[in-house]
């Protein structure tokens, strides 16, 4: 599945909670005008709005569940019982916060990997920095995304412009 992704269009549809786009019916019908102009995979946040988007296209699905907790920032799809719903609700690979903090309840990254292939879905580990790409490759991570640069303490000052060639 994944060499299918390669040199393709994935189209994250998502809608935040206090928005009138967050609608099940919403998501799935902004899923199905991607796919309808070319997306080969579409990105989706919560089961209801994976199973939602299940019944209108075909094609794979990389589900994430938002959740936040007081004791983490990790917030993309933080525990098993997330990805398990995600999984359970139609998606194909599980996208979860692979960053270098601390996850709510003590699972570690590599174990959580592992209880999503148990599930016999791929998983996208969403980033931030190098350091966590290559941790989460050697904890089986099936693919990675760059998702979360910008987005957490390590990274949100870091502007793309003060980076050289040699990435310093």
């Amino acid at each position: 599945m994944l060499a299918s992704l390669q040199h393709g269009l994935i189209v994250s549809c998502q809608a935040p909670a206090d928005s009138p786009l967050h609608s099940p019916i919403v998501i799935a019908a902004m899923a199905t005008a991607a796919v309808n102009q070319g997306a080969i995979a579409v990105r989706i946040d919560s089961p209801a709005h994976v199973a939602a988007v299940r019944q209108q296209v075909d094609v794979p699905i990389i589900g994430l569940w938002k959740q936040q907790f007081p004791s983490s920032s990790v917030y993309i799809t933080p525990q098993f019982r997330h990805a398990q719903a995600i999984a359970q609700a139609g998606a194909d690979i599980i996208a979860i916060d692979a960053t270098n903090r601390p996850r709510p309840g003590g699972e570690t990254l590599a174990e959580l990997i592992s209880q999503i292939h148990a599930l016999n879905k791929l998983v996208m580990a969403d980033v931030d920095t190098l350091e966590a790409a290559i941790a989460a490759a050697e904890a089986g991570a099936d693919c990675v995304g760059t998702t979360l640069y910008g987005y957490t303490e390590a990274t949100q000052t870091i502007s793309l412009q003060a980076l050289n060639c040699s990435g310093k």
